[in-house]
């Protein structure tokens, strides 16, 4: 994984909807991210209903997904 964060309020929470809505901008370094964190954690982010809208690997796991993220990604998805 690394090392741990300098700042102390980091807890290493990774945000695919952040990827996905950065698709228009930087398609190939946002789908490089994403199939990286698919490939990484498998079901553990990526469900029934696409990425979690948040995951952190340190943490107990929570399947909640947040319409309006996975929304905004695949907006975001047809102008890339």
């Amino acid at each position: 994984m690394g090392r741990a964060p300098r700042d102390p309020a980091i807890d290493g929470t990774i945000v695919p909807a952040a990827a996905g809505g950065s698709l228009m901008f930087t398609p190939d370094i946002s789908l490089q991210t994403l199939r990286a964190m698919k490939e990484r954690f498998g079901e553990k982010i990526y469900g029934r209903y696409g990425f979690a809208d948040a995951f952190n690997p340190t943490m107990v796991d929570d399947t909640d997904v947040i319409g309006i993220d996975v929304a905004l990604c695949f907006r975001r998805r047809e102008f890339a």
